[in-house]
C-alpha cells in the first residue's frame, strides 16, 4: 500500500466516524428500542425501516464507496501529490450524510422513518426556519460525490 492509499484510509475512516455521529440524534440503529420499545403507532416497523436505511447508507454504501475511490481514484505511487488526491477525494464522503439526511431526516420522509415521539424531540428546519426538503439534501449529497472525485481524477492527471 503506497502512502497516497494509506492517507485515503486514514482520511476516510475519520471522516465516516464524524457522519456516524452526525446521524446520532436520528438514532439510526435504534436496536434497544427494537427490544424493549412499545409497539404503538407501529413504531416497530418505523425503527426497522430506519434500521435497514441506516445500514444501506451509513455502513453498506459506505464501504462500497472507498473500494471505488481506493481502485480507480488514489494512485498506488508514493509522494504528496497522490495524498492530496487522497484528502480531496475523501472529503466526498460527507455527500452520503447529505444522502441519508435526505432519506431519513427531510420534511417529506420524517413521518415514514420517525414516531410521534421522536418528531417532537426532533427539530428538522433550515435557515429561517424553512423546512429542508428531500432534494435540498441529495443535489448537494450528489455535488459531492460527483465533484470531489472528479476533481481528485483530474488533479492525479495534472501532478502524478
Amino acid at each position: 500500500m503506497e502512502t497516497g492509499q494509506a492517507a485515503l484510509l486514514f482520511l476516510y475512516g475519520l471522516f465516516w466516524a464524524e457522519i456516524l455521529a452526525t446521524t446520532a440524534r436520528y438514532n439510526g440503529f435504534p436496536t434497544a428500542k427494537l427490544w424493549v420499545g412499545s409497539d404503538t403507532r407501529g413504531d416497530r416497523s418505523i425503527w426497522v425501516r430506519r434500521l435497514i436505511v441506516s445500514f444501506v447508507v451509513l455502513n453498506f454504501f459506505p464501504i462500497l464507496w472507498l473500494v471505488f475511490l481506493y481502485q480507480y481514484v488514489v494512485p498506488a505511487t508514493p509522494g504528496a501529490a497522490p495524498i492530496a488526491v487522497a484528502a480531496m477525494s475523501s472529503l466526498s464522503i460527507f455527500g452520503i450524510i447529505r444522502l441519508y439526511h435526505g432519506i431519513v431526516a427531510s420534511k417529506d420522509s420524517l413521518r415514514y422513518f420517525s414516531t410521534d415521539a421522536e418528531l417532537r424531540e426532533l427539530e428538522v428546519q433550515g435557515p429561517s426556519g424553512c423546512p429542508l426538503t428531500v432534494w435540498s439534501h441529495v443535489v448537494p449529497g450528489a455535488v459531492y460525490l460527483v465533484v470531489l472525485p472528479g476533481l481528485a481524477m483530474v488533479a492525479r492527471w495534472l501532478w502524478v
